[in-house]
């Protein structure tokens, strides 16, 4: 099957005429100019285990929908959804639940379930029945953004003569289609490998025996995922 030639002429001269809306951004100047939310893009978050990159990135989430409306179907299977939606109403507060009025507890409860919808995680998921999953929910609930937290939860269905390597290539490869024909902006989250874990900053650093951040190639499947990838962001922070 070839390209429909035309869609991609006209989209290259609405381009070149500057009529191609530009990335969202978050009006941080600094922030923006490392990275913007593009819809239909797969960005990886990559981050050593307890640094915080779930917190992270849901904050981040929140910023984008509270700025752009964006909306969200989110997979994320080593989190409890009560204590993530405690976390974005806190975001919205700026509080503890507990310090919350009644009625912006439920203003912004209601504005939490109007943008984010939870993959049940009671059940295991191989890629392809979330991708499916994905779509059917697509189809019933127009959402712009798909998390999935993190990608190593997904159970493997290795094929007879596959190995790891090849299914994370089909898996990524599938996700990034799946991204492409739906126009799906989908944020994969991913744990660095642990020998990135074992390493330590020198003696004379500033962060003398704490571990560094992860490099792209440390993320489990290594520089698969980076080979596969629009966007990798790589969130640390030095624990002592």
């Amino acid at each position: 099957m070839l390209i429909n030639f035309d869609e991609h002429s006209k989209k290259l001269n609405d381009f070149r005429k500057g009529k191609l809306p530009e990335a969202l951004t978050l009006g941080h100047t600094e922030f923006d100019s490392h990275f913007r939310y593009v819809q239909g893009n797969l960005c990886f978050v990559l981050a050593h285990n307890n640094v915080g990159k779930t917190h992270f990135t849901f904050y981040l989430m929140l910023l984008y929908t509270l700025k752009h409306k964006i909306r969200w179907l989110v997979f994320s299977s080593e989190n409890d959804v009560y204590s993530l939606l405690k976390k974005l109403i806190e975001f919205i507060e700026g509080k503890p639940i507990n310090k919350i009025e009644q009625k912006d507890y439920e203003d912004s409860l209601k504005f939490v379930y109007d943008h984010f919808k939870f993959v049940d995680c009671n059940q295991q998921y191989t890629y392809k029945q979330l991708l499916a999953l994905a779509k059917s929910i697509k189809d019933a609930w127009d959402y712009h953004g798909l998390l999935i937290d993190p990608i190593n939860s997904l159970r493997k269905n290795i094929k007879m003569g596959s190995n790891a390597y090849e299914h994370s290539y089909e898996q990524l490869t599938d996700i990034r289609i799946f991204c492409k024909t739906n126009n799906i902006a989908t944020w994969i989250c991913a744990h660095a490998v642990t020998e990135a874990l074992r390493r330590k900053h020198l003696k004379g650093h500033e962060f003398e025996g704490q571990i560094p951040p992860p490099s792209v190639g440390d993320s489990e499947g290594g520089a698969v995922n980076a080979n596969r990838a629009d966007d990798m962001i790589i969130c640390h922070r030095y624990i002592y």
